[in-house]
């Protein structure tokens, strides 16, 4: 089976890193996108075409996660954990960067979780920045303006991927307040008529309150999780729980993550759409119970 995750396809290397992943797929899709995706992301600082794009370009001491070529030579280095984690190294690398950049008469853009620039940062002026959250609006505009199948589709991705490996990791949701969004293909109807929630054993989730399905392009039910994630041996080994009429199969009888549910809560009187051909969600999402309990469209979560 092949699947549609933007971090499997060729494209896009065998990397493990976070930073390496997201950079990569950020480079390749401005490949795709040309000067029009370039200058949408990067007109502040010039950047009106691209000729050559490496990925973990190799210095001396200095290794940027990513190079861009033309008529500027940038130099990217992308962050995806707040920059007071590891600050003693980024300190470092930050001064190497700067001397690789002079060496070759490059540029050197960051590319940061956070969404105001990082002092470090600001005190060296030559230095361009941006973050994450800027990227993916500028990446949603240009697929807005475009409409091109293939880069709504990549650009789609893109999002699930900033997602899942920078914005879910660092949400500023209190726990009790966080809804974790997961497909629902068979897990929606489950919970409607069983009140659980069952996955693989060794998914990992952020701690939360609330779980909401997504199916056939909408979300229209959430859940309250009582007693947070249980990892079971099998769903046979479930105690004080009344499972009814739930017929078992042979998969359950493996090791899983059970979630015991309220039955369906009356949070949404309507039906909140996703209107884009790829999937909203192919792991996990989250959002809070507020932005669920008012979103129309996914665009608002």
């Amino acid at each position: 089976m092949h699947s549609k995750s933007i971090t499997s396809k060729s494209i896009f290397g065998g990397y493990k890193k976070g930073e390496d992943i997201v950079t990569a797929a950020l480079l390749h899709l401005m490949e795709l996108g040309g000067p029009a995706l370039m200058n949408s992301l990067f007109g502040d600082i010039g950047v009106e075409t691209t000729s050559h794009v490496n990925t973990q370009v190799k210095g001396k001491k200095s290794i940027p996660d990513g190079e861009l070529r033309a008529n500027y030579h940038i130099y990217i280095e992308s962050k995806i954990e707040p920059w007071t984690v590891n600050y003693n190294h980024n300190i470092s690398q930050l001064e190497e960067h700067i001397k690789l950049s002079k060496e070759n008469s490059a540029s050197l853009l960051y590319i940061t979780y956070e969404e105001e620039i990082p002092t470090d940062i600001a005190n060296h002026p030559q230095i361009a920045w941006t973050h994450w959250r800027k990227i993916l609006d500028d990446m949603k505009q240009y697929r807005s303006d475009f409409n091109n199948e293939v880069m709504v589709y990549l650009v789609g991705q893109f999002e699930i991927l900033l997602e899942d490996l920078v914005f879910s990791r660092h949400d500023n949701i209190k726990d009790e307040e966080r809804v974790l969004i997961v497909p629902g293909r068979f897990a929606d109807s489950i919970a409607k008529h069983h009140n659980f929630y069952k996955c693989q054993h060794d998914r990992s989730f952020r701690p939360a309150k609330y779980i909401a399905f997504y199916l056939d392009k909408h979300i229209d039910a959430v859940y309250e999780i009582i007693n947070g994630y249980e990892r079971v041996d099998s769903l046979k080994c479930v105690k004080d729980f009344d499972f009814g009429m739930y017929f078992f199969t042979a998969d359950d009888l493996m090791p899983h993550t059970f979630m015991r549910l309220k039955p369906r809560i009356d949070l949404l009187d309507h039906v909140i759409t996703h209107n884009y051909p790829y999937a909203y969600v192919q792991n996990q999402r989250y959002t809070s119970i507020t932005k669920l309990s008012k979103a129309r469209t996914t665009d608002d979560l």
